[in-house]
């Protein structure tokens, strides 16, 4: 009962659950990338933030500052450092570049809840992308989810981004759409 896991197991394990992941959803993965390709061209244009529009017209601002710190001397403690909030005009590209794709994924979860269940009159907990409703309730909410979901993924939302994001096709080539067998049941 005294199992001792060492954090290189740990990290064998997450390599493994990836490579594995990769395999089985190969275009998730190109997507995340392309994601990435996207953020990069924006800012090697210019932009010091990503501002797009999701389905449900919602603006999303994903703007991140370099924290201004202050070095403080102190008799007792010696010296301390105190952030002092974000310097303006100091954009932190590297973790917007990394939290671009998240933040798009969440944007389009929030979507696709606001389309799903703004009307919805009985008990619900949203909590990100987690669905709480009565037993009773659960076929309807999933019957709405599904039948949103087509409609906040329509047409081409990668294209949109790019586009949002000021990215022509010939700067970044769009990825291709293709029917998802999901959304055909």
């Amino acid at each position: 009962n005294n199992i001792q896991v060492e954090r290189e197991d740990c990290n064998e394990v997450t390599k493994l659950v990836l490579d594995g992941s990769k395999a089985v959803f190969p275009a998730a993965y190109e997507a995340l990338s392309w994601l990435s390709k996207l953020a990069k061209k924006a800012f090697d244009k210019g932009s010091k933030r990503l501002q797009w529009t999701t389905p449900t017209e919602d603006l999303i601002d994903l703007s991140y500052n370099e924290l201004g710190i202050i070095t403080i001397y102190t008799e007792l403690m010696g010296k301390v450092n105190a952030a002092i909030g974000e310097i303006e005009d100091a954009p932190n590209i590297k973790s917007m570049k990394t939290a671009f794709p998240p933040s798009l994924v969440h944007s389009y979860d929030s979507a696709l809840c606001k389309e799903a269940f703004h009307d919805w009159n009985k008990p619900i907990c949203l909590i990100h992308d987690c669905l709480r409703v009565s037993c009773n309730d659960m076929e309807d909410a999933l019957d709405r989810i599904k039948n949103k979901f087509q409609a906040v993924c329509a047409g081409d939302p990668l294209a949109k981004l790019a586009d949002d994001l000021g990215v022509s096709e010939t700067e970044l080539k769009r990825l291709p759409q293709g029917e998802d067998s999901l959304l055909r049941q």
